[in-house]
C-alpha cells in the first residue's frame, strides 16, 4: 500500500510493484546504513514530513517544476549534457524540468580563487545570489525546487579546500558541482579542456546523474 500510494494513480510501467525489483540488502562494511543507523522512512511518513512551515507539502500540478540552471560557459563544450541530466531527473523524480540559459561567472560578480591545481575555484554563496537575481529562474512560476549545476570547482568559505556542494532547504535551491568527477580533475585537467573516450565520458555523466540524483533528493525533503 506504500509503494501504490507513493507512485500515485497513473504511474507508469516502471514504477508498478514487480519481483524484478529487489528489497534493499542489509548493510554491509563501508556502507552508510552501515555507519550511521537509521529507522528509514514510510512514504506516509515522509508526506507528514514535508507539509506544513515552509514547505506547501511534496510537488503538484502548477507547483512541480525542477529550474535547472547551468552555471559557468564550460557546459558548452558537452552539448548533449544538460539534456541528458534533465531527461533523467524526469524519468527517476517524474517531475518536468525547465533549463535556463547558461549563466556566465563573470569575474566581477564571483568571487574566486586558484585550487591545487591551478584551475579557478568560485565561492558558492555568489552562485546562490545570483540563482536568486537571475530574471530565467524567476520567471519560471511553477518551480518547486532550483537546482544549480557547473563544472567549475567551489568552496564554500575561506577556511575550506572545496566543497562538491550546497543546499539551502529553506529555500528549496541547491548548487552542485560536477567538476571533481571528472576522471582527469586530480591530474590538473579541467573538464573543458579534456579528451575522453566514449566510455570515460558515459562514466562520467552516470557519476554525475547520480549525484543530481541524490542531491535533489535532499530537496525534496529525503
Amino acid at each position: 500500500e506504500e509503494c501504490l500510494a507513493a507512485i500515485g494513480k497513473d504511474p507508469g510501467p516502471a514504477c508498478l510493484p514487480s519481483p524484478s525489483f529487489s528489497k534493499l540488502p542489509r548493510a554491509k562494511a563501508g556502507d552508510w546504513l552501515a555507519e550511521h543507523p537509521e529507522k528509514g522512512q514510510t512514504y506516509s511518513g515522509y508526506r507528514r514530513s514535508i507539509t506544513g512551515g515552509f514547505n506547501a507539502g511534496p510537488p503538484r500540478p502548477k507547483f512541480n517544476v525542477v529550474v535547472l540552471v547551468p552555471l559557468g560557459k564550460s557546459f558548452e563544450g558537452f552539448p548533449e549534457f544538460l539534456g541528458a541530466l534533465a531527461t533523467f531527473i524526469t524519468a527517476y523524480y517524474l517531475l518536468p524540468v525547465v533549463t535556463t540559459a547558461v549563466v556566465p561567472l563573470v569575474k566581477n560578480s564571483f568571487s574566486s580563487r586558484e585550487n591545487e591545481f591551478g584551475n579557478r575555484q568560485y565561492l558558492i554563496g555568489d552562485m546562490f545570489t545570483m540563482m536568486a537575481k537571475c530574471s530565467q529562474v524567476r520567471a519560471v512560476r511553477e518551480q518547486f525546487c532550483i537546482l544549480g549545476v557547473t563544472l567549475e570547482d567551489i568552496y564554500p568559505g575561506d577556511s575550506w579546500n572545496y566543497v562538491f556542494g550546497q543546499a539551502r532547504m529553506m529555500d528549496r535551491v541547491g548548487v552542485f558541482s560536477f567538476a571533481r568527477h571528472h576522471p582527469e580533475f586530480y591530474n590538473g585537467v579541467h573538464a573543458k579542456n579534456s579528451k575522453l573516450g566514449g566510455g570515460e565520458m558515459v562514466s562520467w555523466w552516470l557519476d554525475c546523474v547520480r549525484t543530481c540524483l541524490h542531491e535533489l533528493g535532499h530537496l525534496l525533503g529525503m
